[in-house]
């Protein structure tokens, strides 16, 4: 890996670190796929890899993080929003950063940024209802959260969440009510002919 590392990044990324890619993207998905290209390269380093692999993957994630950014799917260096699956393959990279060196201040100051999206702490990403005690919508981010992804991803319709109604005439939200949640977190729709749950 100490030798394929290098040649890997020549031929996919430009000097900067960006990948030789679009100018544009076109949709929601991408930037966790972005993050790991090299998220294991700190690992490897922690393993016992060459620290060099180390100081590249630092690199390489800054780069990531201002491609994904200048795409707008990146806002304060987290994604503006995402299912947290997606989510979790992204942060893949800080988590092995932090077995890298747990003593890199920007990492700490990340590490606590991002949770606070997540605890209440930061007014621009209004993730979590300290009231029900739960994460708002199952696709949040540094913009807070959503009901519906972007319009730019060309889906009619990602899904249908408790507080918002399904825009979509055609396409049938497929989760059912869950059984023991209160009514009043699942409210039935107003104003669609395709209600999200019955």
């Amino acid at each position: 890996m100490e030798q394929a590392a290098p040649v890997y990044q020549e031929r996919y990324t430009r000097p900067d670190g960006s990948f030789v890619w679009r100018a544009r993207w076109p949709g929601m998905d991408g930037s966790d796929d972005g993050y790991e290209s090299y998220h294991n390269w700190p690992l490897f380093y922690v393993l016992g890899g060459a620290a060099d692999l180390h100081e590249r993957s630092r690199f390489l994630w800054e780069a990531v993080t201002r491609q994904f950014t200048g795409y707008g799917q990146i806002h304060r260096e987290f994604d503006a929003y995402y299912d947290w699956m997606h989510h979790g393959e992204s942060s893949l990279y800080l988590y092995y950063f932090g077995l890298a060196d747990p003593l890199r201040q920007p990492d700490r100051a990340r590490a606590l940024r991002f949770a606070g999206m997540y605890l209440g702490t930061d007014p621009n990403a209004a993730n979590w209802d300290a009231e029900r005690r739960m994460i708002r919508s199952p696709i949040t981010g540094s913009r807070g959260r959503t009901s519906r992804t972007p319009s730019r991803t060309g889906r009619r319709c990602a899904g249908c969440w408790p507080t918002t109604p399904c825009r979509s005439t055609t396409w049938r939200c497929p989760l059912p009510k869950p059984s023991g949640i209160p009514a009043r977190w699942w409210p039935r729709p107003t104003g669609t002919t395709t209600p999200c749950s019955r």
